[in-house]
Protein backbone atom coordinates (compact mmCIF):
# COMPACT_ATOMS: atom_id res chain seq x y z
CA UNK A 1 0.00 0.00 0.00
CA UNK A 2 2.93 2.34 0.53
CA UNK A 3 3.73 2.29 -3.19
CA UNK A 4 0.24 3.57 -4.07
CA UNK A 5 -0.53 7.29 -3.99
CA UNK A 6 -2.16 8.29 -0.69
CA UNK A 7 -5.53 9.19 -2.23
CA UNK A 8 -5.84 6.03 -4.34
CA UNK A 9 -7.22 3.94 -1.46
CA UNK A 10 -9.47 6.46 0.30
CA UNK A 11 -12.64 4.57 -0.76
CA UNK A 12 -11.22 1.12 -0.02
CA UNK A 13 -12.46 1.09 3.58
CA UNK A 14 -15.94 2.00 2.42
CA UNK A 15 -15.89 -0.73 -0.19
CA UNK A 16 -14.71 -3.36 2.31
CA UNK A 17 -17.45 -2.41 4.78
CA UNK A 18 -20.09 -3.14 2.15
CA UNK A 19 -18.73 -6.60 1.38
CA UNK A 20 -19.81 -9.81 3.06
CA UNK A 21 -18.23 -13.25 3.20
CA UNK A 22 -19.96 -15.59 0.76
CA UNK A 23 -17.71 -18.66 0.82
CA UNK A 24 -14.41 -19.78 2.31
CA UNK A 25 -12.51 -22.44 0.40
CA UNK A 26 -10.47 -24.14 3.08
CA UNK A 27 -10.11 -27.44 1.23
CA UNK A 28 -6.87 -27.39 -0.77
CA UNK A 29 -5.88 -23.74 -0.47
CA UNK A 30 -2.78 -24.43 1.59
CA UNK A 31 -1.77 -27.68 -0.11
CA UNK A 32 1.20 -26.96 -2.36
CA UNK A 33 0.64 -30.25 -4.17
CA UNK A 34 -3.01 -29.69 -5.04
CA UNK A 35 -4.05 -30.72 -8.53
CA UNK A 36 -6.84 -28.14 -8.60
CA UNK A 37 -5.66 -24.66 -7.58
CA UNK A 38 -8.08 -22.19 -5.91
CA UNK A 39 -8.90 -20.25 -9.09
CA UNK A 40 -9.89 -23.50 -10.82
CA UNK A 41 -12.15 -24.48 -7.89
CA UNK A 42 -13.76 -21.02 -7.92
CA UNK A 43 -14.48 -21.20 -11.66
CA UNK A 44 -15.83 -24.75 -11.40
CA UNK A 45 -18.01 -23.79 -8.44
CA UNK A 46 -19.39 -20.78 -10.34
CA UNK A 47 -20.30 -23.08 -13.24
CA UNK A 48 -21.94 -25.64 -10.95
CA UNK A 49 -19.41 -28.37 -11.74
CA UNK A 50 -18.28 -29.18 -8.20
CA UNK A 51 -19.54 -29.59 -4.66
CA UNK A 52 -17.65 -29.62 -1.39
CA UNK A 53 -17.30 -33.40 -1.80
CA UNK A 54 -15.60 -33.26 -5.23
CA UNK A 55 -12.12 -34.84 -4.84
CA UNK A 56 -8.99 -32.89 -5.74
CA UNK A 57 -8.12 -33.27 -9.42
CA UNK A 58 -11.57 -34.50 -10.46
CA UNK A 59 -13.22 -31.33 -11.72
CA UNK A 60 -15.16 -32.53 -14.80
CA UNK A 61 -13.89 -29.99 -17.36
CA UNK A 62 -13.71 -32.49 -20.24
CA UNK A 63 -17.15 -33.88 -19.35
CA UNK A 64 -18.50 -30.33 -19.65
CA UNK A 65 -16.97 -30.08 -23.15
CA UNK A 66 -18.45 -33.48 -24.09
CA UNK A 67 -21.90 -32.38 -22.94
CA UNK A 68 -21.67 -29.08 -24.84
CA UNK A 69 -20.05 -30.28 -28.08
CA UNK A 70 -21.00 -33.94 -28.38
CA UNK A 71 -24.33 -33.80 -26.56
CA UNK A 72 -23.08 -36.54 -24.21
CA UNK A 73 -25.48 -37.46 -21.43
CA UNK A 74 -22.96 -37.14 -18.59
CA UNK A 75 -22.98 -40.83 -17.66
CA UNK A 76 -19.43 -41.50 -18.92
CA UNK A 77 -15.95 -40.42 -17.84
CA UNK A 78 -14.04 -38.02 -20.10
CA UNK A 79 -10.55 -36.61 -20.58
CA UNK A 80 -8.85 -34.14 -22.87
CA UNK A 81 -6.11 -35.40 -25.18
CA UNK A 82 -3.67 -32.77 -26.41
CA UNK A 83 -1.37 -33.69 -29.32
CA UNK A 84 2.09 -32.39 -28.46
CA UNK A 85 5.83 -33.10 -28.67
CA UNK A 86 7.45 -34.97 -25.79
CA UNK A 87 11.19 -35.41 -25.35
CA UNK A 88 11.68 -38.37 -23.04
CA UNK A 89 14.71 -38.50 -20.79
CA UNK A 90 15.70 -41.18 -18.34
CA UNK A 91 14.44 -39.25 -15.32
CA UNK A 92 12.16 -36.59 -16.76
CA UNK A 93 10.07 -35.61 -19.74
CA UNK A 94 10.14 -32.31 -21.58
CA UNK A 95 6.79 -31.19 -22.91
CA UNK A 96 6.86 -28.70 -25.78
CA UNK A 97 4.12 -26.12 -26.19
CA UNK A 98 1.23 -27.96 -27.89
CA UNK A 99 0.51 -24.85 -29.99
CA UNK A 100 3.94 -25.23 -31.62
CA UNK A 101 2.58 -28.17 -33.62
CA UNK A 102 0.17 -25.82 -35.40
CA UNK A 103 -1.92 -28.79 -36.55
CA UNK A 104 -4.48 -28.13 -39.25
CA UNK A 105 -7.88 -29.79 -38.90
CA UNK A 106 -7.13 -32.42 -41.56
CA UNK A 107 -3.77 -33.30 -39.92
CA UNK A 108 -5.34 -33.54 -36.48
CA UNK A 109 -8.19 -35.74 -37.72
CA UNK A 110 -5.69 -38.03 -39.53
CA UNK A 111 -3.58 -38.28 -36.37
CA UNK A 112 -6.67 -39.06 -34.28
CA UNK A 113 -7.68 -41.80 -36.73
CA UNK A 114 -4.16 -43.28 -36.56
CA UNK A 115 -4.18 -43.24 -32.76
CA UNK A 116 -7.72 -44.56 -32.24
CA UNK A 117 -6.82 -48.30 -32.46
CA UNK A 118 -4.14 -47.90 -29.77
CA UNK A 119 -6.50 -46.10 -27.42
CA UNK A 120 -9.22 -48.67 -28.07
CA UNK A 121 -6.98 -51.38 -26.60
CA UNK A 122 -7.42 -49.54 -23.28
CA UNK A 123 -11.16 -49.05 -23.71
CA UNK A 124 -10.83 -45.40 -24.75
CA UNK A 125 -12.76 -43.82 -27.62
CA UNK A 126 -11.39 -40.60 -29.13
CA UNK A 127 -13.61 -37.79 -30.40
CA UNK A 128 -12.43 -34.80 -32.41
CA UNK A 129 -13.06 -31.44 -30.74
CA UNK A 130 -10.56 -29.11 -32.47
CA UNK A 131 -7.05 -29.51 -33.91
CA UNK A 132 -5.25 -29.02 -30.60
CA UNK A 133 -7.73 -30.86 -28.38
CA UNK A 134 -9.57 -34.17 -28.60
CA UNK A 135 -12.02 -35.68 -26.17
CA UNK A 136 -11.40 -39.18 -24.83
CA UNK A 137 -14.20 -41.31 -23.42
CA UNK A 138 -13.40 -44.21 -21.11
CA UNK A 139 -14.06 -45.64 -17.68
CA UNK A 140 -10.36 -45.35 -16.74
CA UNK A 141 -10.87 -41.57 -16.41
CA UNK A 142 -13.59 -41.90 -13.77
CA UNK A 143 -11.20 -41.73 -10.78
CA UNK A 144 -8.02 -40.53 -12.53
CA UNK A 145 -7.06 -37.28 -10.80
CA UNK A 146 -5.12 -34.79 -12.84
CA UNK A 147 -3.71 -31.29 -12.99
CA UNK A 148 -4.07 -29.02 -15.99
CA UNK A 149 -1.34 -29.63 -18.55
CA UNK A 150 -0.78 -25.97 -19.46
CA UNK A 151 1.36 -24.92 -16.51
CA UNK A 152 3.49 -28.06 -16.87
CA UNK A 153 4.60 -27.21 -20.40
CA UNK A 154 8.15 -26.03 -20.50
CA UNK A 155 11.67 -27.13 -19.77
CA UNK A 156 10.88 -30.20 -17.66
CA UNK A 157 7.77 -31.73 -16.23
CA UNK A 158 7.35 -34.80 -14.16
CA UNK A 159 4.36 -36.03 -12.23
CA UNK A 160 1.98 -33.09 -12.00
CA UNK A 161 0.95 -34.26 -8.56
CA UNK A 162 4.52 -33.89 -7.24
CA UNK A 163 3.93 -37.05 -5.21
CA UNK A 164 5.03 -39.73 -7.63
CA UNK A 165 5.57 -42.42 -4.99
CA UNK A 166 1.87 -42.26 -4.13
CA UNK A 167 0.34 -42.14 -7.62
CA UNK A 168 1.25 -45.07 -9.86
CA UNK A 169 1.14 -44.36 -13.57
CA UNK A 170 0.92 -47.75 -15.31
CA UNK A 171 2.11 -47.83 -18.90
CA UNK A 172 -0.94 -48.49 -21.00
CA UNK A 173 -0.90 -49.93 -24.49
CA UNK A 174 -1.84 -46.51 -25.88
CA UNK A 175 1.18 -44.90 -24.23
CA UNK A 176 3.54 -47.72 -25.20
CA UNK A 177 2.47 -47.74 -28.83
CA UNK A 178 1.82 -44.04 -29.44
CA UNK A 179 5.34 -43.24 -30.59
CA UNK A 180 5.50 -46.04 -33.16
CA UNK A 181 2.06 -45.22 -34.55
CA UNK A 182 2.78 -41.53 -34.86
CA UNK A 183 6.11 -42.02 -36.59
CA UNK A 184 4.49 -44.46 -39.01
CA UNK A 185 1.31 -42.47 -39.68
CA UNK A 186 2.02 -38.78 -39.33
CA UNK A 187 4.37 -36.36 -41.02
CA UNK A 188 4.96 -34.65 -37.70
CA UNK A 189 5.80 -36.44 -34.46
CA UNK A 190 3.25 -35.71 -31.75
CA UNK A 191 2.54 -37.67 -28.62
CA UNK A 192 -0.82 -37.38 -26.92
CA UNK A 193 -0.96 -36.14 -23.37
CA UNK A 194 -4.07 -36.59 -21.28
CA UNK A 195 -5.55 -33.92 -19.10
CA UNK A 196 -8.34 -35.79 -17.49
CA UNK A 197 -11.96 -35.15 -16.75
Amino acid sequence: MKALPRDSTRHLGQLLQGMKLVHTDAGNMHDLHTLSPPHEWALARAQGLVTAETPDGLIPWAAKDATEHLHADGSKAWAWITPCHWAMGREHATLADPAALALREDESRALLAAMQPYFETDGITLHYLRPERWLAEGEMFLQLARGLAGPGAGPQCGCLAARCEECPHPATAAKRNADAALHASAERCARPSASCR
